[in-house]
């Protein structure tokens, strides 16, 4: 039985200072997505609170506004001084006036990361030259950014994964024309500021990467009580489930150095506002299987064997990997078909078994080492969608206590 101890509203999130995707009422969210349509500053907006379509006549303001979308997520930067516990780096191929001009030994890449140290930050992906045109409020936008049509995702993620973003902005070869990343921050991001590629750590001009990142999870401030947190619906962090997302570095050889240029950095989202609606990708669900459940026979106590099977599955790029065994994969596809719940207080496709299901959890790092596999048995959630006529799990989300709303079911 949930306890509702307070239920004054939580209607300003930004005074514990901090770093996240900010809409244009400046209340945090986890993501957004804006388009800014050709000869102008109007644009089209989404975020993870709303889920629907917005525009820039919705919230009357300009892309370029002071108090705007892109404004309010950036004001961290715009401060005068900086401290030890944040950092941001600012990187372009176009640089504004204000930076150094970057050659052609740079990739094709354009963004800002800002994060205070062990809490959570901001990425921000973009296509816009000469973004932000200055640290200034009122200034930030590029006169030059007004013609073409442009695009800017931004993800609020918690710290630990900043260092594969970091690591994502070195294998990109990524121009960084403003910074300030204190000593104390991952040594990827350190090594992001170095100008001279040369210094930098050698990169594999061979290989394209793919990381499988998950945002911090940000609810909005509106959204949500104080009551919720104190009767442990909530955690205090204002996080609720993540969006997973992959970062994608693809890479052109040059003869004269095998040279590494980004064609392109960017992140795939699929995430249904509720269970059971169609999904366009047919794969989904094939691909969660081949993630998810163990298809081979072999010593599940043995890191060896753990190590060898997820590299000839082509599974490296993940992290944090859970897997059933084929036993458990029919337990696992009833959560959308019956036996699961939407999740209480989510508005998304993730359901909730209604019993423990065992588990393998699987820790790879960036060599593609194994840790020591952990057998679980917990409650399991999963995103539901329809694939081919038939409700089906296609994501697998962390459990961490999260309550099933039992008024509902997963069909």
């Amino acid at each position: 039985m949930w306890r509702i101890l307070l239920t004054v509203s939580l209607l300003c999130w930004s005074a514990d200072g901090r770093v996240t995707c900010k809409n244009e009422k400046d209340q945090p969210v986890d993501w957004y997505i804006i388009y800014k349509a050709p000869a102008g500053l109007e644009y089209i907006y989404i975020d993870s609170a709303g889920r629907k379509k917005e525009t820039s006549k919705d919230h009357n303001k300009l892309i370029d506004h002071p108090d705007g979308v892109l404004a309010n997520t950036l004001r961290p930067i715009f401060t005068p001084s900086t401290t030890d516990n944040f950092g941001f780096i600012t990187y372009s191929d176009q640089p504004p006036p204000i930076g150094t001009g970057a050659d052609s030994k740079f990739g094709h890449s354009k963004g800002v990361v800002m994060m205070n140290k062990d809490e959570t930050g901001v990425w921000l992906s973009h296509s816009t030259p000469q973004f932000p045109f200055t640290r200034d409020q009122n200034n930030f936008y590029p006169p030059s950014g007004a013609m073409n049509a442009q695009t800017f995702i931004c993800v609020t993620f918690n710290y630990n994964q900043f260092q594969h973003i970091g690591q994502h902005l070195l294998d990109i070869a990524a121009f960084p024309f403003d910074h300030h990343i204190p000593d104390r921050f991952h040594k990827e991001l350190i090594d992001v500021t170095e100008k001279d590629l040369k210094k930098r750590p050698k990169r594999d001009a061979n290989q394209v990467k793919n990381r499988e990142l998950t945002s911090a999870g940000v609810i909005s401030a509106g959204l949500i009580s104080a009551g919720l947190i104190l009767a442990g619906v909530i955690s205090e962090g204002l996080t609720g489930t993540g969006t997973s997302f992959e970062s994608i570095a693809k890479r052109q050889i040059k003869d004269e150095m095998d040279l590494v240029l980004l064609i392109t950095s960017t992140f795939t989202l699929s995430r249904n506002n509720e269970p059971c609606l169609p999904n366009p990708d047919k794969e989904a669900y094939r691909i969660f299987v081949q993630k998810h459940i163990v298809t081979r026979t072999f010593d599940r106590s043995s890191t060896d064997e753990w190590e060898r099977y997820i590299k000839e599955s082509g599974l490296c790029s993940r992290l944090k990997q859970s897997f059933f065994e084929p036993r458990d994969q029919e337990a696992v596809e009833q959560i959308c078909q019956g036996d699961g719940h939407p999740l209480l207080y989510h508005q998304n496709n993730l359901c909730i078994s209604h019993e423990t299901i065992p588990f393998y959890y699987v820790e790879v790092d960036n060599n593609c080492k194994v840790k020591k596999p952990e057998p679980n048995n917990k409650y399991v959630v999963v995103a539901c969608d329809v694939v081919e006529n038939q409700c089906r799990p296609v994501h697998f989300q962390k459990y961490n206590g999260q309550a099933p709303n039992m008024n509902k079911a997963c069909r």
